[in-house]
């Protein structure tokens, strides 16, 4: 998913546009991408930011299949260049951890490490809410999302992951 996918998926939660769940429901969406060369397909959930109380550099978090389990992105609108390993805080039910991240094409997701997804994918995934907070200059960029629906959204997510 592209940094522009996400945005389409910001504007599909603009007041006033239908939206998919409810906010009661969390609204975590399955997306599912055919692989060009045949392969399975790429299948992830992703959930926007809140526009406004975010900065508007973040644009979410993607949870992925991956050989081996979940993956965990953070999405950015501005390309990173890719040598670059930046520090991605969250802070979630009063507690903050730093991972460090890996960019990947197409240069707008930061990969974080297995450690990041199985907080999200463990203890963190009945939380109400996610802080993100990723380095960059000259100044850190920041994100507010709910967690709301993680829960079923991940059970979702890995019921439709292709088989390893």
């Amino acid at each position: 998913m592209t940094a522009d996918d996400f945005l389409k998926l910001a504007a599909s939660n603009a007041p006033g546009v239908p939206q998919g769940p409810s906010r009661s429901e969390g609204a975590w969406r399955l997306m599912r991408a055919p692989n060009p060369y045949g392969g399975p397909d790429a299948v992830s959930i992703v959930h926007t930011v809140d526009i406004s109380r975010s900065d508007a550099d973040v644009a979410g978090l993607m949870l992925r299949c991956a050989r081996g389990g979940i993956e965990a992105l953070v999405i950015v609108l501005d390309p990173r260049p890719p040598s670059s390993r930046p520090w991605v805080k969250f802070r979630v039910s009063g507690t903050e951890e730093k991972f460090e991240a890996k960019i990947v094409p197409p240069f707008t997701a930061l990969l974080l490490p297995v450690e990041a997804a199985a907080q999200l994918t463990g203890r963190w995934r009945t939380s109400d809410e996610l802080a993100i907070e990723v380095e960059a200059e000259p100044l850190p960029v920041k994100g507010t999302l709910s967690l709301m629906g993680l829960g079923p959204a991940l059970e979702g997510l890995r019921a439709s992951c292709p088989p390893q």
